[in-house]
């Protein structure tokens, strides 16, 4: 299963601004499932505890854009519950 988000910021400041934005990769406690971060665009700084930190420099009144997704693979007979 696989799952992908699209990010939007917009600086609506007079001046040029930083953004950092957090999320959280799913991690898994046993070694038949397997959760793996897709490559995008915007690549994060990857922590491991699964945080995912995104760095967007925004010019004064400019828009910005994140996109990130995971990939989960697990046994088929196997039933996950908060992909459900």
């Amino acid at each position: 299963a696989r799952w992908a988000w699209e990010v939007r910021v917009r600086n609506g400041h007079r001046r040029a601004i930083d953004v950092v934005l957090l999320e959280q990769l799913p991690l898994s406690t046993r070694q038949d499932v397997e959760v793996t971060l897709l490559p995008g665009p915007t690549p994060p700084v990857r922590e491991d505890d699964g945080r995912l930190r995104f760095r967007v420099a925004l010019p004064p009144g400019q828009e910005g854009q994140v996109s990130w997704g995971y990939q989960v693979e697990y046994p088929a007979d196997l039933s996950l519950g908060w992909m459900e």
